[in-house]
């Protein structure tokens, strides 16, 4: 068998991509591409770096050519998610693999002619520039805007109140705790009037969900948009997500200390987050009823609060 692949191999990638051509599916010369890798790794037993080096084109090959058949389910129906996330991988592997390539092909083209030489190192440099167009056109915007990572002030983090209130969390709360925070409310003043609440905050730019995500701390929903996307192949997981809407508008909107206090144990909340977006959207009045609940700890002078839930 390794016989005829040997034989066959230089060609089952061409072949392959003859028919996928044929089928609408020109990818399908990856497999081919990747069996090639395969097989010729085996051979390569006694040389381990040129045998690496083809495993890692092999499995590149694999990830690429698997994620244009398997995906995951979520909101789109599509394989973007699936592939965009698995694509890093490849672009991390095969980017690794480029210096050995160079040496490699330089060493086999040493002792040739100098215009074979020249033809590689052209190709190398027209490569290379090819790589370098997406910095050239992004480097400029560095420094624009305000730095938002693991490394900086995240939005809940852009007063001494929110800082010192994560810092707090991050240091003293007991691991593994729930704490509430106020999700995105598309439609506040009509959810005022009795409407059903439609919670967004994908991607947005004010900081909700942020006090779990600089925390660590599980909260009772954040991006309600994101988790959909998420959740489409979980019928039972998707239908949680605007029952939570509800509960965590209503506890932090209701007036109803009763209320709040059986929909705050029925998530097991541990602490609640008090802050500029929580203040923006609900009233003082409706604020007020975590005094009766919690103990407050505040922070910046008043700027955050968070109840420690007795």
């Amino acid at each position: 068998m390794s016989g005829r692949l040997a034989v066959l191999g230089p060609w089952l990638p061409p072949a392959l991509l003859i028919i996928g051509l044929l089928l609408g599916f020109p990818l399908l010369a990856l497999a081919g591409m990747g069996i090639l890798a395969f097989t010729l790794a085996l051979r390569q037993r006694d040389r381990p770096a040129e045998g690496f080096a083809l495993l890692v084109v092999a499995l590149g090959c694999a990830i690429i050519f698997g994620t244009d058949i398997i995906y995951i389910r979520d909101l789109f129906s599509t394989r973007m998610n699936t592939i965009f996330k698995f694509y890093y991988q490849v672009w991390l592997l095969w980017g690794t693999l480029a210096p050995f390539a160079l040496w490699y092909i330089l060493t086999r083209t040493s002792g040739l002619r100098w215009a074979t030489g020249l033809g590689v190192a052209a190709i190398f440099a027209l490569l290379l520039a090819g790589s370098g167009v997406y910095p050239a056109l992004t480097l400029h915007n560095l420094g624009r805007g305000t730095i938002i990572g693991l490394e900086a002030a995240t939005p809940r983090e852009q007063t001494e109140g929110g800082k010192a209130a994560i810092s707090w969390l991050r240091t003293s709360a007991t691991p593994g705790s729930i704490i509430l925070e106020a999700t995105q409310i598309d439609n506040v003043q009509e959810a005022a009037t009795g409407a059903p609440p439609r919670c967004g905050g994908s991607y947005n730019g004010d900081g909700f969900g942020g006090v779990s995500a600089a925390s660590g701390l599980p909260t009772v929903l954040g991006w309600k948009g994101h988790e959909e996307q998420w959740r489409g192949g979980d019928p039972a997981a998707r239908e949680q997500l605007q029952p939570r809407c509800n509960d965590v508008y209503h506890i932090y909107s209701s007036t109803d200390v009763t209320q709040a206090r059986d929909l705050l144990a029925k998530y097991g909340v541990r602490y609640v987050y008090v802050g500029s977006l929580e203040r923006r959207d609900y009233t003082p009045e409706s604020l007020a009823k975590f005094e009766q609940l919690g103990t407050p700890t505040s922070f910046g002078g008043g700027d955050v609060i968070i109840y420690t839930l007795r």
